[in-house]
């Protein structure tokens, strides 16, 4: 069925006001009729998403570009993926200025962004309720008349507002045009969730925070604020030195990490990304900035429903999920999930996994700082002990997940960039868990594994299997098995000399002559012997002498 009368839509004018000027030229008592009559497979209201309403009127009215209807224009750009978009910062129930609906009778549709709180033409505070208390609707009397309910008109409407100055985050939004409106709504509902919540460290849930019922012209003018006021923007970071004085242990950009992450996330350049807080020049002060009770993240809200107002303030000021967590900590998303999942540093949410997995950083931060109490004599980086990572074929994220699942000493470097550059280890300690605690506690060790930990061939550790001083545990067919806890005794009760040649640098040769001469018997021949304390007294003497491998001499030609 085709309309008798069709309309053009005016510049700015919101797709739903066009949609009741539509309904009224063709005689239709509301907008629900002209729905009903023509909406065909689909169901369909005023309230429905800006996309199907589009689709709607598109079968109507000959219009060639429906983008005429959007509040800002989108260029179409490879980056699209990381963009907002207009959807979250739009409401679907009507915003008005009283002043503008008595000179025209449309509504515009920059009104219907969240942030866009005042009309700066007639310095009024956009309405969505009647001063009768009663919530504009869609219908002929909003466009035409006034309200539905008391049938105040417009004009009647407007004289008992009180006048505003419109917030400078809406008056600058207006000097701005096209691609950089965009970038400047997307910007500022960015600090809109560092407004909502100065020091968390999650930075997620943007397209939530229209669920929230908050006050838009203060979370957007303290939105703004930290965008361009110098001082608001150094309280702030005053006052993440004082909230996150514990995250000193992982250096500035743990303690500055909410800052941080917003600079990265900002299209337009703005004072605060010339801010570059340190802990060198940023003292800690209690200048707080005005915060609220919950996040735009439904589950971090649940994880605080049983604790007090001041206790789940404060949970929520530390949880970080695991994209933030590799952020903060330069560690990869894989090393992340499995820190996770460390019991001392459990997942807050009930989900478990993924991106919807949480924790509370103050049990890893605590952690961290209990465990670091390691001479920094006594240490080297973490990255450095490549043999023993080679020997017992694990990785630097495996070094660290042994770290904080056993607490072990370390000492942390808080000047370096990343979690794994700034540990360093005692090595001695290191090679002792992972020959003791961490061996029992391995079920099944492959054969090419206790190869490499015993420093033996493949063969010779079958045989000490067969011999009964290592357990083969039953696998499939041509795979063999050893158990992990039968390696860790046997090297509590032996010292087998190819290993300790291996790791000490030294001959085999050398050490098993010395060793017959010394009158040392073999209890397993020829290179295993009973680790007495005498060995070990005779072994370490000798170390880094006479017995150290000829270095092999290149012939340049």
């Amino acid at each position: 069925m085709e309309l008798m009368t069709s309309l053009a839509p005016k510049p700015l004018e919101s797709i739903r006001s066009f949609i009741v000027r539509l309904s009224s030229a063709n005689d239709y008592d509301s907008v629900k009729r002209l729905f009903t009559e023509h909406k065909g497979d689909k169901n369909i209201c005023i309230e429905s998403s800006d996309a199907s309403l589009l689709d709607f009127v598109k079968k109507l009215v000959d219009i060639e570009d429906v983008s005429v209807f959007s509040p800002i224009h989108i260029a179409e750009t490879k980056s699209q993926s990381n963009r907002i978009g207009v959807k979250p910062m739009m409401d679907t129930h009507p915003h008005v200025c009283p002043s503008c609906l008595a000179e025209k009778s449309l509504t515009n549709t920059q009104w219907q962004l969240y942030p866009i709180t005042h009309c700066p033409k007639h310095n009024l505070k956009l309405m969505t309720h009647c001063c009768c208390g009663e919530k504009f609707k869609w219908d002929q009397e909003l466009l035409e008349y006034g309200c539905s309910n008391c049938f105040a008109s417009w004009a009647e409407i407007a004289h008992q507002q009180e006048q505003q100055v419109a917030p400078d985050h809406v008056l600058h939004f207006y000097r701005l045009n096209g691609q950089a409106q965009a970038d400047f709504l997307e910007d500022l509902l960015t600090a809109c969730m560092r407004a909502l919540r100065p020091y968390d460290s999650v930075h997620h849930g943007i397209k939530q925070l229209p669920k929230c019922n908050v006050d838009w012209t203060k979370l957007s003018t303290q939105a703004y604020d930290m965008l361009t006021d110098r001082n608001v923007i150094e309280d702030w970071c005053h006052s993440m030195a004082h909230v996150r004085s514990d995250y000193e242990v992982f250096g500035s950009n743990a303690v500055f990490y909410p800052l941080i992450t917003l600079q990265q996330k900002l299209h337009l350049n703005w004072l605060v990304n010339a801010i570059k807080p340190s802990l060198c020049n940023v003292s800690p002060l209690t200048n707080f900035l005005p915060s609220h009770q919950f996040t735009s993240c439904n589950a971090r809200n649940n994880s605080v429903t049983d604790l007090s107002m001041k206790a789940a303030d404060i949970s929520l000021i530390h949880q970080l999920d695991q994209h933030g967590f590799s952020q903060m900590t330069g560690c990869s998303l894989e090393l992340t999930r499995r820190i996770f999942k460390i019991p001392s540093i459990s997942s807050l949410a009930p989900v478990g996994r993924g991106r919807f997995s949480f924790i509370d950083t103050t049990d890893f931060i605590k952690q961290s700082v209990k465990i670091n109490s390691e001479n920094i004599a006594n240490t080297t980086p973490l990255t450095s002990p490549t043999d023993l990572m080679k020997t017992f074929t694990m990785t630097t994220d495996d070094f660290i997940m042994q770290i904080y699942l056993y607490e072990l000493p370390i000492h942390i470097n808080s000047a370096a960039e990343t979690l794994v550059e700034a540990i360093s280890i005692n090595e001695k300690v290191i090679a002792n868990h992972l020959e003791t605690t961490y061996l029992k506690n391995e079920h099944s060790i492959s054969l090419t594994r206790a190869k490499n930990i015993l420093c033996i061939p493949r063969n010779q550790v079958l045989m000490l299997a067969k011999q009964g001083v290592l357990v083969e545990l039953p696998s499939t067919k041509n795979k063999h098995m050893i158990a992990g806890a039968s390696i860790a005794q046997f090297l509590a009760n032996y010292t087998c000399i190819e290993r300790w040649s291996a790791l000490n640098n030294a001959s085999r040769g050398k050490v098993l002559s010395s060793l017959h001469q010394a009158g040392f018997k073999a209890d397993i021949p020829p290179f295993i012997f009973k680790k007495t304390q005498g060995l070990q007294d005779f072994l370490m003497a000798k170390v880094y002498t006479t017995w150290d491998k000829q270095e092999q001499l290149e012939l340049v030609l």
